[in-house]
């Protein structure tokens, strides 16, 4: 049973391989220009990976984009998103209670307990995640997104090895050319299959639960073997399966409430298994500015060492001509004239002006590509208005938007999913028994990060203009339309502060009244104190 299904494991392994490789060739260029220090399909130690890359604006701007990616989506040692109560958590839990129709009073109240516990659980995933690697592990898995597709592993791990940074969860980047995915209903993967090799004494501190297939202790434990980790949706049991195959035998088979592999993609083309990324966009620009430069390099060689012409008395060979800096190309009669020198520098041709022209545009063309997270462009040395900063915000709103969605629903959402899971099920957090998975009904993610602070900036901004412009019809008007009382919460939950500062319904309230009671109360003044 066991090689049966390891059999069929690697038959879909198979398949998913021979589709990504369709992807292949596109890939190995991208990173050849832009990220040539990856390890590709053709990797092997030591190896130069750039030896005819004659321009560096490309790897400059994905360098760059890597880091304001990181600082704007997933900023390290910072609470970049928070759980908290969906629409419909607190209805369920009052009518669990035996409320069956409960007040508006009963579910605010609810809310207030759930986002409380939310509160801590929350606060115990961000201590271990900023004592994890995660970090240190989006830099890499940042540079296969920007390409098209970044995949990121998310284990249990042992805290108390020597190892380990003292975390219980593992973070491990996946590179491209080791992953191969299959996809199903939806366009989502169904099974998500990697080839790596580790040594073979290695492998119980990889996978504690290895069980070694029949005839294998003749293997040496410096000797490097190459495995297969097969996760596969299980829809009967509504899982993941773990298998880790090798020899065409399983080794071990876990199962998971998640897929521990997290699957991103910049973009998606409909029917495709691989995404596209700025990288892959900006391609035919890079290896235009590539060609377009090492011909400029060229050139100036030739005008600063210069090539020259010998007169001789035999016939030169044509086919043995050859121009480069420094170079005596031999001629019969130099300027067609008797009178002439035996040896002149041989005359050049070109605009160097129209070069640098069109070298400029296509490095602007290949950084505008590339500064999709950039806000305000370097360039700017000037301080802008506040109105131009809304203006750019405005701008990057409409065309980042879609990315924005993309990022929330293929890594943040799934990302936090996973460490939730493993944290659980190693016992390092306790969850309550309402708590499920992040649907945005029952349970919500609030991305606190500043690429969601410029998006929410869209709606403080939309309802401050509605209260100025009731306000100026008639200042009354402002308090009778709006919830005044409920706006500190909003502005803090959209801005991305934390929730513990919020004080309770029922004390804002109260105050509330005392404020109103206030003027009321006041002592009159003396007329004599009256200046």
């Amino acid at each position: 049973m066991s090689e049966k299904k390891a059999n069929s494991l690697l038959e879909r392994y198979n398949k998913a391989v021979s589709n990504r490789d369709e992807f292949k060739g596109r890939w190995e260029e991208a990173a050849r220009y832009m990220a040539p220090g990856r390890a590709g399909f053709d990797y092997e130690p030591g190896s130069n990976k750039q030896p005819y890359v004659y321009d560096s604006t490309a790897e400059q701007a994905m360098h760059q984009a890597v880091n304001m990616f990181m600082s704007m989506v997933i900023p390290p040692y910072t609470r970049w998103a928070e759980l908290s109560a969906g629409p419909e958590l607190a209805p369920y839990i009052l009518y669990l209670q035996g409320n069956v129709s409960p007040s508006e009073k009963d579910v605010e109240k609810a809310n207030e307990e759930i986002n409380k516990d939310l509160e801590h659980i929350t606060s115990q995933v961000f201590n271990y995640i900023n004592g994890s690697n995660l970090f240190e592990s989006l830099g890499p898995w940042t540079y296969d997104f920007l390409i098209g597709t970044g995949t990121m592993l998310i284990m249990p791990s042992d805290p108390t090895s020597g190892l380990s940074r003292g975390s219980p969860i593992e973070f491990t980047p996946i590179p491209t050319y080791e992953i191969a995915i299959e996809n199903g209903p939806y366009d989502r993967p169904t099974a998500i299959c990697r080839k790596h090799k580790l040594f073979w004494r290695d492998r119980y501190l990889e996978f504690e639960d290895w069980q070694d297939p029949p005839n294998c202790g003749h293997i040496d434990k410096d000797e490097k073997i190459e495995v297969i980790e097969a996760t596969v949706f299980n829809e009967k049991k509504n899982k993941w399966s773990y298998s880790i195959i090798f020899k065409n035998q399983l080794c071990l088979e876990r199962l998971y409430n998640n897929n521990p592999f997290v699957v991103s993609h910049f973009s998606l083309v409909p029917g495709e298994t691989y995404g596209r990324g700025p990288a892959t966009h900006a391609l035919a620009d890079v290896k235009t500015l590539n060609k377009a430069k090492e011909l400029t390099l060229k050139s100036a060689q030739l005008n600063a060492y210069g090539a020259y012409t010998l007169q001789r008395n035999d016939v030169p060979n044509v086919n043995n001509v050859r121009i480069f800096p420094g170079a005596i190309i031999p001629v019969k009669q130099n300027k067609g004239s008797s009178t002439a020198p035996t040896i002149e520098p041989l005359p050049t041709s070109g605009n160097f002006q129209w070069q640098e022209l069109q070298i400029r545009e296509l490095q602007q063309q290949i950084r505008s590509a590339f500064m999709i997270f950039d806000l305000f462009p370097t360039e700017r040395t000037d301080r802008m208005t506040a109105t131009e900063v809304l203006a750019r915000q405005r701008q990057w709103q409409m065309n980042n938007s879609a990315l924005y969605g993309r990022i929330c629903n293929d890594l943040i959402v799934p990302l936090m999913q996973r460490i939730i899971d493993v944290l659980s099920q190693t016992g390092r957090i306790a969850l309550p028994e309402w708590f499920t998975k992040i649907d945005y009904t029952n349970l919500k993610l609030d991305v606190l990060s500043p690429i969601a602070r410029i998006q929410n900036g869209q709606d403080i901004e939309s309802l401050t203009q509605a209260m100025q412009l009731t306000g100026q019809i008639a200042p009354e008007l402002v308090n009778a339309g709006f919830k005044v009382e409920e706006l500190p919460y909003y502005f803090n939950s959209m801005l991305g502060g934390r929730t513990k500062f919020n004080r309770p319904q029922e004390e804002v309230e109260r105050r509330l009244q005392d404020m109103q009671q206030a003027p009321q109360q006041a002592p009159e003044m003396p007329e004599n104190m009256v200046s």
